[in-house]
């Protein structure tokens, strides 16, 4: 089930509650690693991939699980900015991290003018979704959005390890340039077990593209869809993006008989 703290805000709260200004003024000046930003990549119109490096021995966010996310602060000449959360979208392991941001606020709407060399103040890693999810056989996973980060950071670290887990994605996009991460996906998909739908809710899907491996249907992700493409009875079920799109897809799987204890969610507008 989804929790408050699977929220941004939810997720801040859990990890910086509201302290006293002493205790905030500490925690404000303490310490931790400092990253630099290596690359600003525009992904699409309103999405921007953000590559950081972080220092020798900054083993805390390298040392992850696919999946979780981290809280970052970029510098500013008036000092530290306020944290925010976001999904690591690369791959475990690797030296930088990469976080794929959507603009949708004051803070995310900047991200494409920082410049390399920024320094970024980043703690973590956080949260359990996906935790699991190397030890499933049968893994289904559903995206709305920039929701498909944390699945981006499993199918990268997947591709890396050569996985043999049985994976099918369901990712819907309000149109087919939103979709960033397509041909990778595909590329994926000829090297794993996977397979990717595409769901588009504002445009037709292209005419005579579907393979064995990459499918595109018109409309939102349902039920009907889910149950058509994927082993309900055997199937892990991740869910990641906005609430009311989770809310009804899990309505839809009770009713197709799958258990809740069967579903992990992560919310955040996508």
């Amino acid at each position: 089930m989804g929790r408050a703290m699977d929220t941004p805000l939810g997720r801040l709260s859990a990890v910086f509650p509201r302290q006293p200004k002493s205790r905030k003024r500490a925690m404000d000046t303490k310490d931790s690693a400092v990253w630099r930003i290596q690359e600003v990549i525009p992904e699409t119109h309103d999405v921007t991939s953000l590559v950081i490096a972080g220092p020798e021995g900054a083993t805390g966010v390298r040392e992850r699980h696919p999946g979780q996310f981290a809280i970052i602060r970029v510098k500013t000449d008036d000092g530290w900015g306020e944290p925010h959360p976001f999904t690591i979208s690369c791959e475990t392991g690797c030296d930088s991290l990469r976080f794929t941001i959507k603009s949708a606020g004051d803070f995310t709407s900047t991200i494409r003018e920082l410049k390399p060399g920024t320094e970024i103040r980043c703690d973590g890693p956080f949260g359990k979704f996906c935790s699991d999810i190397e030890d499933k056989d049968n893994i289904v996973m559903i995206a709305g959005g920039v929701g498909v980060t944390p699945f981006l950071s499993v199918l990268r670290t997947f591709r890396q390890s050569q996985a043999t887990n049985r994976m099918l994605l369901l990712w819907s996009n309000k149109t087919l340039t939103d979709a960033f991460a397509r041909d990778e996906l595909e590329q994926i998909s000829q090297e794993l077990d996977l397979r990717v739908i595409h769901t588009l809710t504002r445009e037709e899907p292209p005419e005579q593209t579907d393979t064995d491996r990459i499918m595109y249907r018109a409309g939102r992700i349902d039920g009907e869809l889910i149950a058509v493409h994927a082993q309900l009875n055997t199937a892990a079920f991740y869910i990641c993006g906005p609430p009311a799109m989770q809310d009804a897809i899990k309505e839809q799987l009770a009713r197709f008989g799958v258990a809740g204890e069967a579903i992990q969610t992560e919310s955040f507008g996508g």
